[in-house]
């Protein structure tokens, strides 16, 4: 319940609950169809799920190290339906918990069953969470996990007590074995809470103490450990528009203009906030309600760099529906302040988002094309035992992976090279002159496999400015499209 707000009804909490209920399994059920759709799986990262589901299946371990959660959540699905059918109905679950933990965040953030009934509808419509649904199931679980965190930290920081300090603290675990990403906002969400304890208390508990200590050492390894990740997030050229991803051709994904929403909501609330304490009142945000809207105009940034699918501008723009829940639920009720009429308010906000928001939405989301599974295929099946993959391209990775059953990489300096090496070079990504030098038409499948010391002689057939972008790649750089290329797909649908 929000400050100087009446007591809730009972009957609102048991409907508001059953309401999320209901729009979480429409939500699965929608995102369910649209992955059933294909037969192969969704997404880039879609045939590394397989591949990483196949292994654990069969030897209990996933094939390449990774935090484990949505592992573990989707191998009992993956063990009843099969890798491919069980992630998708896993995936579609998985992510959609996050409407059920948004209600949770956005109830104990604001203190009102309405706020949870509109960061359960925000995130149940979110183009984002849907996409994550498609494309990268591992952070829409581990979002999912970070919010039910949240809320029990939230919940915690307001009534100690062991229990829900238990609570939190499994929760906590959970979501720091899920993603990276929900790794660090946990820790600022901690940080921010002890720090508030020790501001309120002076020099604060022995625990308190502890805790900023800890977190503070679990921050400085975390930071070394993906300092790379970080190198170049924020500098970039100032794009006002606030793209969640901006392909090397020009086109980009906005996915709802989500991120801009979110900044705008989280300026609302805190000058609000200010509002409330310049006329001695106690204000509306908490120190995790702290933690989101910073996170929420720090995604904002428009110099974030967002040219890469995989780096950490574009992971934090998906991410953007996580503060804009529940934030925009604490908005809801500090405008419309008795429970009933937020309640009413909460209802139309609701039935609007699920009229205007289509909830089978496929921006940005990648296929394999039936050309492109059959052309790996055929290049597995032409691939020696033994053979160690080098790709350009991380979906002909994977599902090379998937079809061979052979290790592949898209790094070359992330193993050895040598003569088990076989470049798979798709013929799109050669330009003119390195298509010369490799003196070969590409093979049925439409890829050129190429053993290591073949490709060391095509590199030394190059001109200095055509083998510049070979080099980079050598150097553990991306590989850049061949200059005659401008778009995003590196295969076409048929030959």
């Amino acid at each position: 319940m929000a400050a100087g707000m009446k007591p809730e009804p009972g009957w609102s909490v048991v409907a508001a609950v059953a309401g999320a209920a209901v729009l979480g399994a429409i939500a699965a059920t929608a995102r369910h169809r649209i992955l059933a759709a294909y037969t192969e799986p969704v997404g880039v990262d879609g045939y590394w799920y397989a591949v990483q589901l196949r292994s654990l299946l069969a030897s209990g371990q996933p094939a390449e190290p990774t935090l484990p959660v949505a592992l573990w959540f989707l191998a009992p699905f993956a063990a009843a339906m099969g890798p491919v059918s069980g992630i998708k109905l896993g995936a579609a679950i998985g992510v959609s918990l996050h409407v059920l933990t948004g209600f949770a965040l956005g109830r104990v953030l604001a203190r009102s069953t309405a706020a949870g009934m509109v960061a359960a509808a925000v995130v149940a419509t979110s183009p984002s969470s849907i996409y994550l649904t498609t494309e990268f199931v591992k952070q829409g679980i581990a979002l999912a996990a970070l919010a039910g965190f949240l809320a029990a930290l939230a919940w915690a920081a307001h009534r100690p007590g062991r229990g829900r300090i238990a609570l939190a603290a499994a929760s906590g675990v959970v979501a720091a074995l899920a993603h990276k990403l929900a790794f660090a906002v946990a820790l600022a969400a901690v940080a921010a809470v002890a720090i508030d304890r020790l501001r309120r208390s002076g020099s604060g508990s022995r625990w308190t103490r502890i805790a900023l200590v800890a977190v503070a050492g679990a921050g400085a390894l975390f930071l070394a450990a993906t300092r790379d990740r970080w190198i170049g997030a924020v500098g970039a050229d100032p794009d006002l528009s606030l793209p969640a991803l901006r392909f090397p051709s020009g086109v980009a994904l906005r996915f709802g203009h989500e991120v801009a929403a979110g900044a705008v909501v989280a300026l609302a609330v805190i000058a609000l906030h200010i509002q409330r304490l310049r006329r001695g009142a106690a204000g509306i945000l908490s120190p995790v309600g702290w933690t989101l809207a910073a996170l929420a105009l720090f995604t904002a940034l428009p110099w974030l760099a967002v040219g890469d699918p995989d780096g950490i501008g574009f992971r934090l723009r998906i991410s953007a529906h996580l503060a804009l829940a529940p934030l925009g639920g604490l908005l809801l009720v500090q405008l419309v302040r008795e429970p009933r009429a937020a309640l009413v308010a909460a209802a139309i906000v609701t039935a609007a988002l699920l009229a205007l928001r289509p909830l089978a939405r496929e921006e940005g989301v990648v296929r394999a094309t039936p050309f492109l599974v059959a052309a790996a295929r055929d290049a597995a099946a032409e691939l020696p035992a033994g053979a160690e993959i080098v790709t350009p391209d991380r979906q002909i990775a994977f599902l090379l992976t998937w079809e061979s059953g052979l290790p592949a990489r898209t790094r070359p300096c992330d193993g050895a090279l040598g003569a088990a090496t076989w470049r798979v070079l798709p013929d799109a990504w050669l330009d003119p002159e390195a298509a010369r030098a490799l003196s070969a038409e590409p093979n049925a499948s439409g890829f050129h496999l190429v053993r290591e010391g073949r490709y060391r002689a095509m590199l030394a057939r190059l001109s200095p400015a055509a083998r510049r972008r070979w080099d980079d790649w050598e150097r553990c750089e991306e590989l850049s499209p061949a200059p005659r290329s401008d778009y995003d797909a590196f295969l076409p649908e048929a030959p």
